[in-house]
């Protein structure tokens, strides 16, 4: 599933968000993965639902334990989600 590029913490609404289609599809489980963070809240919210949250870096550790050298660009991140915006 693809969401969308977010640049602050991930809070309970949109973590909710991607629980929908988790469900619609019947799906285990989900995987949400964002560079930035996720708030306590968020957390809280995913505890008991079938919805893992990954942030920006946890997803650079698993990256790096696998032998990967990956960094977040954020500068790129915004410029990507402008272009994509005005498409």
């Amino acid at each position: 599933m693809l969401g969308w590029v977010n640049f602050g913490r991930l809070l309970p609404p949109k973590v909710g968000h991607y629980c929908t289609p988790i469900y619609n599809e019947g799906a285990n489980r989900g995987i949400l993965v964002t560079t930035s963070g996720y708030g306590p809240d968020a957390y809280d919210f995913a505890k008991d639902k079938p919805i893992s949250l990954v942030d920006g870096q946890a997803l650079i550790q698993m990256l790096l334990k696998n032998g990967r050298s990956y960094r977040i660009d954020l500068e790129e991140a915004r410029h990507l989600e402008r272009e994509l915006s005005h498409a």
